[in-house]
């Protein structure tokens, strides 16, 4: 009887730990920035690998009159310029943790 309970705890955690794995989710792809003040969606990065690092540019803004907007607040190379396609995350690598840094 006890190791029938035992298996089953088993093969609960076994299942368990399967669906965790298949359903997580990735972060690579496309992504909504919203703002956090009203909730509005603003634009859309998109989170890629290129040379086992990972980087993200702004591929699509969805702010009314803001499609050709440029980075004032920015600093060196990246000041006043466009936006949309502007790299935000460049050259990130995964750590022995299987954590991107950069």
């Amino acid at each position: 009887m006890k190791n029938s309970k035992t298996l089953n705890k088993f093969i609960c955690l076994i299942c368990f730990l399967f669906f965790q794995i298949t359903w997580s989710q990735t972060v690579f792809g496309k992504w909504k920035t919203v703002d956090d003040r009203n909730g509005i969606t603003k634009a859309i990065i998109e989170v890629y690998k290129e040379d086992g690092l990972m980087h993200a540019k702004v591929v699509k803004i969805l702010e009314e009159g803001k499609k050709d907007a440029r980075c004032t607040k920015c600093d060196g190379e990246l000041k006043d310029k466009p936006i949309l396609g502007m790299k935000i995350m460049d050259n990130f690598k995964k750590n022995n943790k299987g954590i991107y840094k950069g």
